[in-house]
């Protein structure tokens, strides 16, 4: 389930042997699968060669803006971590990233530079051979990153009222879960939109609620922007229904008039005098247009320099560095070979970069069990962490589900630590078993449910039972198994 904690950056620092592990093997029937957050053993690898390469080499101020990057993406690094938790509590809009690994793309930005130089640097002999062993390996080693599941509650080509009506079934508006990223004037969120058949037909919604008594004798509506031409006899409170932020700027006759937010929905509303020309549009805030005057004055300094050093330069900083066409034949032959790969092997058969599943064995389970609870859910095995293990150690277990059709309501599942009379020692249970409600489960797919249990440190010593079983939340209601019991033993537990 989601909570708060999911997007607070001090519970979500990157632990540093994730930064630099290899990724998982996909698998096509996993739900809610995740990945570590990983910078790629390879990648990392290539960019210290090079920044091995820069220092052996150049020491001139032409490296100068490699080293920067390295640096850069050293800070970046360090951010990830949770020994920057002190900088991130000074820089108070840096809570505004939530989650630190979110830092990622930009150290790839900086590493990737430093892995070219490398290749470069090689002699005229060696470079396409390393290229292409280079290229080849970031690409096998992220190959599981393309083979993500899709939400099948969204249809392939979803429209605007498609999003809007899993927006309103899940919560989760925008890009966000949570809505966070709503402005602060937003307390009520509307039940339903008013603008459910306009979508449908394709059209951009009229956002104007207009008083009664006042005729509309022109409108020009366009996405970010919207114009009325008005007949009033006396002024009149407009209603602009889009959210109010700054940088929405209304005008009448072509002059600024004050807009403020409806209670609670937030709304745009201002007054009108009056007939006239009313207009509302998103003409941005001043820290945007300063943000993109500091980016093209950036980019306009970037090129300035790269000009100047081109004309400056008296020797290149690395040296052979011509390119014949015949070098990319080998790279044209490798994109080859690496697509028929990819479509001639991974694609069809289960591999070390991709697991299949066949609807009934899921590969990673140590022990197969399989047992219904009730009509809707299935289990097809488990996992546990340890058989023995010491008071206050952690018992991890997972249980392997799957949907049954008969599946129509969300339900919860529960791990116990029991006395042998069934007495519960320590438990864990998942309103949302893998964080998806149920009724979002696909019928072809499993979820891999984990729970975690300490054991109490006051636990006497001696062997307990592990047992799992689903319940409805609703009502607590235990669902029966095939051999009748509210639950399943998966096995014994010894703790010292």
């Amino acid at each position: 389930m989601i909570v708060t904690p999911d997007f607070d950056y001090r519970f979500n620092f990157v632990p540093p042997a994730e930064l630099i592990s290899f990724l998982p093997r996909a698998d096509t029937g996993r739900l809610n699968p995740s990945f570590p957050s990983t910078l790629g053993l390879i990648q990392i690898f290539l960019a210290a060669v090079g920044i091995i390469f820069l220092l052996v080499r150049f020491r001139s101020r032409r490296a100068l803006p490699f080293f920067a990057l390295a640096l850069a993406a050293f800070g970046f690094i360090l951010l990830m971590l949770s020994v920057s938790q002190p900088i991130w509590e000074s820089i108070s809009l840096l809570s505004f990233v939530q989650l630190p690994m979110r830092l990622r793309g930009l150290v790839a930005l900086c590493l990737a530079p430093l892995v070219g130089i490398f290749i470069f640097a090689l002699p005229t002999r060696w470079r396409t051979v390393s290229a292409c062993i280079a290229i080849a390996a970031i690409v096998l080693s992220a190959l599981p990153l393309l083979y993500p599941r899709y939400a099948r509650a969204v249809p392939s080509n979803p429209t605007l009222r498609d999003m809007f009506a899993y927006e309103q079934r899940t919560g989760a508006f925008g890009t966000t879960s949570f809505g966070e990223y709503l402005p602060v004037w937003v307390q009520n969120l509307p039940d339903n939109s008013p603008f459910d058949e306009t979508y449908a037909r394709n059209e951009i919604p009229n956002r104007f609620v207009i008083s009664e008594g006042v005729n509309v004798c022109g409108a020009q509506i366009q996405a970010q922007s919207q114009t009325l031409c008005i007949n009033s006899n006396e002024s009149w409170h407009a209603i602009f229904r889009a959210f109010y932020f700054p940088g929405w700027v209304a005008r009448v006759q072509g002059n600024v008039i004050p807009i403020a937010p409806t209670p609670r929905t937030g709304l745009i509303t201002f007054d009108v005098p009056r007939s006239g020309i009313i207009s509302v549009a998103y003409e941005g805030t001043n820290v945007e247009h300063i943000a993109e005057l500091i980016s093209i004055a950036a980019a306009i300094f970037v090129l300035g320099m790269l000009a100047f050093g081109m004309i400056r330069q008296r020797e290149p900083l690395l040296s052979n560095s011509e390119f014949r066409i015949s070098d990319f034949t080998p790279l044209l032959f490798l994109a080859l070979a690496l697509i028929a790969f990819k479509a001639f092997y991974v694609d069809r058969v289960s591999n070390p970069f991709l697991a299949h599943f066949d609807g009934a064995r899921v590969e990673e389970v140590s022990q197969t069990r399989q047992l219904r609870f009730g009509d809707e859910i299935e289990l097809l095995g488990f996992g546990v962490n340890a058989a023995e293990l010491k008071r206050g150690e952690t018992l991890r277990t997972t249980l392997y589900l799957r949907a049954l059709p008969a599946l129509k309501q969300n339900l919860s599942t529960f791990v116990h630590l029991t006395a042998p009379d069934g007495f519960v020692l320590a438990q864990k249970d998942n309103l949302h078993p893998a964080n998806l409600p149920t009724t979002e489960w696909d019928l072809d797919a499993y979820a891999a449910d984990a729970h975690a249990l300490e054991i109490p440190a006051t636990l006497a010593p001696g062997e307990y039972e592990l047992r799992a079983g689903v319940y409805d939340p609703q009502t607590n209601t235990r669902l029966k198994t095939s051999d009748g019991a509210d639950f399943i033993l998966l096995q014994k537990i010894r703790v010292q």
